[in-house]
């Protein structure tokens, strides 16, 4: 049934705006949260390693540490005995190391977590061919170099367990030259760690621009590059690159939304960067975490929905019956109605033939009697005395009287010339009759050209004409009148367009709404203006078209009367 069809598809569409409303709230708090993430992570990387900026120029510009520029044993001791008591302090080095121009380790202190550990002269080694010394070289004091993030090497191999690193350099001071090379190795696991434990829903990844991770969704996706195993951001998110992920962009996909924010620049630069080049942080929601309450939400709308169809469907049954039996009643009331304006429509027919019958009698019986009448009174007016005279005079102008009276009333009831040549004629005949009865004057206009119409639309629209004008003259109180016929072609088809207007005392009750049948003209005109209106309604309904009755902006009424017909042109 459609009425249970529509009010189930209501019902779901109002579920679904429910839901996709909810949706779009999380979507909107999940961007908001993303990009508060990020902002979180990148504030923890830069204090982080604005600290350690601060520590290595601190450290660089110590005398113990700019004496160890002369390599004596003891400004070597005294500089050990210095990095040892800094990395017992801070804990957060795992390696503080001092290394000539030449790439020579001078001196070497190592923290194992718990203490620190001087090497030994013995076990010092040549970094010359690290990139780190070789491209810290240039530098000047003051100045700071920052080595990628990866993991710490001795003696060529991958130190284990795995030890993140980032590896801070700045020249000693010599007498206002670059010394030896300060070298800091910042332990890189605990900033991952505060990464990975930011207390917000989703993820932090920390990735390189080619798609390598540094901190992984798993331990085993991380530092492929230098493991030599190939996970990294497009194997475990197949189908998504890094690239794609705008930059403070939330990007939805099949694996959840994403966003990402550039950590520093791509290539490795030199100078007071405190942050290892190339280097991006993700942020990561899974499908399960991005839409968890409207998901939940849907489910709770659908058990909803399936509880609400069941009396909804049984309501919506009696519902639709009723409208049934509605629908049925109207359809009888329509057809008494159809059924009421035929019966009209042949009434009106009728009332039209009676009237030309009668108006034939009148013409061809009555006024023929009367006129023969009239004609004897003057034949005998020759033959009677001078005594009689007077009251011959008088029977005759009364047998005039009578056959004017006569040819009046039969006008009235059905002028000859709707008969004989046609509306115009019958019109401009009826105003100049109502012009001569009641002085007021009234223009006539006929704009339509070689038109033919049906008989009924004729006899009709004289007797609109004719009930317009016996009201303007009755109640109007008017001096000037106008009426006009013009045929219209429109989209909806021919019309023919009746339009009366005078300059009376116009419509007293609302009078200024649109589209009023005059009913209105009852308190300027009395029951009789209130029935002649409605005649006219009725007449003009019978045809198919439209009467509008109003007030005048000038003052007065206006009557237009729209009504269809088929444009049969001679």
């Amino acid at each position: 049934m459609w009425v249970v069809a529509l009010v189930t598809w209501l019902l779901a569409v109002f579920l679904a705006v429910i839901y996709l409303q909810e949706r779009s709230k999380e979507w909107q708090l999940r961007s908001e949260q993303s990009k508060y993430r990020l902002e979180l992570a990148q504030e923890i990387v830069s204090r982080n390693l604005d600290r350690v900026r601060a520590d290595l120029l601190f450290v660089a510009k110590l005398p113990t540490v700019k004496s160890a520029n002369k390599k004596t044993p003891e400004s070597l001791r005294e500089t050990e005995a210095g990095f040892a008591a800094f990395l017992a302090s801070q804990k957060t080095y795992s390696q503080i190391r001092l290394i000539d121009r030449k790439g020579m380790e001078v001196v070497r202190v190592d923290w194992n977590g718990s203490e620190a550990n001087v090497v030994p002269v013995r076990d010092l080694q040549d970094k010359a061919e690290r990139y780190y010394v070789s491209d810290s070289l240039s530098l000047e004091p003051g100045e700071m170099f920052t080595s990628e993030f990866d993991l710490n090497e001795e003696q060529g191999e991958i130190e284990r367990p795995l030890r993140p690193v980032i590896r801070f350099v700045t020249p000693v001071p010599d007498s206002g030259q670059p010394g030896n090379l300060l070298v800091f190795n910042y332990e890189g696991s605990d900033l991952l760690r505060e990464l990975a434990s930011i207390s917000l829903p989703g993820r932090t990844y920390l990735v390189r621009n080619d798609g390598q991770f540094l901190l992984a969704p798993t331990s085993q996706s991380a530092w492929g590059w230098i493991l030599g195993h190939h996970q990294n951001f497009e194997s475990v998110f197949k189908g998504l690159s890094l690239a794609s992920i705008s930059e403070d962009q939330v990007v939805q996909t099949p694996h959840g939304c994403f966003s990402a924010r550039q950590l520093a620049p791509e290539s490795r630069g030199s100078g007071f960067s405190n942050v290892p080049p190339g280097l991006r942080l993700v942020s990561h929601f899974s499908v399960e975490e991005t839409f968890v309450r409207s998901r939940q939400l849907l489910y709770w709308l659908l058990a909803l929905g399936g509880v609400m169809l069941v009396p909804l469907a049984l309501v919506t049954r009696f519902w639709a019956a009723a409208i049934d039996r509605r629908e049925l009643q109207n359809q009888r009331v329509a057809d008494s109605e159809k059924r009421l304006r035929e019966l009209s429509s042949r009434l009106v027919n009728l009332q039209e033939d009676e009237r030309r019958a009668i108006s034939r009698e009148i013409h061809d019986s009555l006024g023929q009697q009367a006129t023969a009448i009239n004609l004897n009174l003057r034949l005998l007016k020759g033959n009677l005395n001078a005594d009689s005279e007077p009251q011959l005079e008088m029977l005759i102008d009364e047998s005039e009287q009578l056959l004017s009276h006569l040819h009046g009333f039969a006008t009235r009831v059905r002028p000859a010339e709707l008969d004989d040549i046609g509306l115009k004629e019958a019109v401009q005949s009826h105003i100049w009759d109502f012009e001569s009865r009641t002085g007021i004057d009234c223009e006539f206009r006929w704009n339509v050209v070689d038109l033919k119409v049906d008989e009924t639309i004729e006899e009709n629209v004289f007797r609109l004409v004719q009930e317009s004008l016996n009201n303007i003259a009755k109640h109007a109180q008017a001096k000037l009148a106008s009426v006009e016929l013009k045929f219209e072609e429109s989209e909806n088809g021919s019309e023919l367009q009746l339009i009366i207007l005078d300059d009376g005392v116009g419509l007293k009750a609302d009078s200024g709404a649109s589209g009023n049948t005059g009913d209105e003209q009852a308190t300027a005109s009395g029951s009789s203006g209130r029935l002649g209106m409605l005649g006219m309604k009725e007449r003009v309904e019978l045809l198919g078209g439209r009467i509008d009755v109003t007030t005048r902006n000038t003052g007065g009424a206006a009557i237009k009367i729209e009504i269809p017909v088929k444009d049969s042109r001679r």
